[in-house]
């Protein structure tokens, strides 16, 4: 491929670097792609978007609610080595509840910071204010909730009425719960990407969209 891109720059100057610029992975849709060859990148050539939340680390009496783990340093490194397994080619939204105030707070800002993708990241209610000086560059803080892909992303979820022409709402805050319509039954506009409901595993983007499509 780079052979072929390099033969093309000095015949088709800006087809080749539209090529290069497919093959390094800027343009990761298949719709921007003008190289019929490219549209279909193998999964493990595409960004993987990720959503997930309240990740608690640093709370030092986190083991009051997570009582699987035997300390809170135990569960630190339990969510450090969920993060460090994904690749660089992740975009990892992290909805709120991420890092609290405490003794070790500079060194999970460095074991943040070595993390080899970018993070969106909503503050929730228990964040360090710290953050925003702080904040490492691959961490970018996006108040106090944003649009991705016709969804809402937040925190807290937002109330019916904002959702407006939104599909729905991915968010956190919620242990162990969901959204509810008032007669009892579950939300389908909502989606809790809390990491005590989902296994303790980020949730993949296809999963959540597939959620809001009734699949």
């Amino acid at each position: 491929m780079k052979t072929f891109a390099l033969a093309l720059y000095k015949l088709l100057p800006t087809q080749a670097m539209l090529l290069k610029a497919c093959y390094r992975g800027r343009f990761l849709r298949p719709f921007y792609c003008p190289f019929k060859g490219l549209r279909n990148l193998p999964q493990r050539l595409r960004m993987q978007s990720y959503f997930t939340s309240d990740l608690h680390l640093g709370h030092k009496a986190i083991t009051k609610y997570r009582s699987q783990f035997s300390s809170a340093q135990e569960h630190d490194e339990a969510i450090f080595t969920m993060l460090e397994s994904f690749p660089k080619r992740t975009l990892m939204h992290i909805l709120g509840d991420f890092l609290f105030d405490g003794p070790k707070l500079n060194y999970y800002i460095l074991r943040l910071s070595n993390l080899p993708y970018k993070i969106k990241l909503v503050l929730g209610n228990h964040d360090s204010r710290l953050l925003y000086t702080r904040c490492p560059s691959n961490i970018e803080i996006q108040l106090p909730f944003y649009s991705y892909k016709n969804m809402w992303v937040s925190h807290c979820p937002i109330h019916p009425q904002e959702l407006r022409s939104r599909i729905g709402c991915i968010h956190g805050h919620l242990h162990g719960g969901i959204v509810h319509h008032c007669d009892g039954e579950p939300d389908e506009r909502y989606f809790n990407v809390n990491l005590d409901n989902n296994d303790f595993k980020p949730v993949p983007l296809e999963t959540i969209i597939s959620h809001f499509k009734g699949n």
